[in-house]
């Protein structure tokens, strides 16, 4: 089938311009690659030289999907999810980033346990590798456990729910100060 299709592009149409041609391969093949990948969405076409990458893992996927949506349409940032911890771990493992954003109570493994280990991991590789810092999401804030994972290394912070869009932007602004905003207007408010 994809023989046929790309050969469909390519055969000279009068009615078609090159261009046109172009932007139908182009989308054909965005489509089967978002098909191969679909926990990951990149914003195409950007100066890699200034983006951030940022991992989100969190178990509530509408959540995590909302929040891959905000960082993506607001910072000029590439988003990495995972509903899934250990997923999480592996791509921490195998990509670098520049900020972690997890849930604080996953099953299995939570979000402090998970940025433990894969600081654990960062510390003993060869050579060592920066570990980035971490924002937690929660929805118990006031818990002591989470009030003094605020105290460890490379946490930078902590974002109770339910909790506004432009709090989350903001903290993630402050955690990458490099970071560029994507679109020039204010931050709609959003809440979750």
């Amino acid at each position: 089938m994809a023989k046929r299709i790309t050969a469909a592009l390519f055969v000279p149409d009068d009615s078609q311009t090159l261009a046109q041609r172009f932007a139908q391969l182009y989308q054909y093949l965005h489509r089967k690659s978002l098909k191969r990948c679909p926990l990951s969405r990149k914003r195409p076409f950007m100066n890699s030289g200034s983006i951030k990458r940022i991992l989100v893992v969190d178990d509530d996927v509408g959540l995590m999907r909302v929040i891959r949506e905000a960082l993506t349409s607001f910072l000029r940032c590439e988003v990495d999810t995972s509903p899934n911890p250990e997923y999480g771990f592996e791509l921490a493992l195998t990509k670098t980033y520049d900020l972690l954003i997890f849930d604080f109570s996953m099953p299995m493994i939570d979000g402090a346990m998970l940025f433990f280990l894969i600081g654990r991991v960062y510390n003993h590789a060869e050579p060592p590798r920066i570990v980035p810092p971490l924002l937690l999401v929660t929805g118990r804030g006031d818990e002591k456990r989470a009030q003094e994972l605020l105290k460890e290394a490379g946490v930078r912070g902590l974002i109770a729910k339910p909790f506004v869009i432009n709090r989350m932007i903001e903290k993630v602004k402050e955690c990458l100060p490099g970071i560029e905003s994507a679109v020039s207007t204010k931050v709609m408010l959003w809440s979750l």
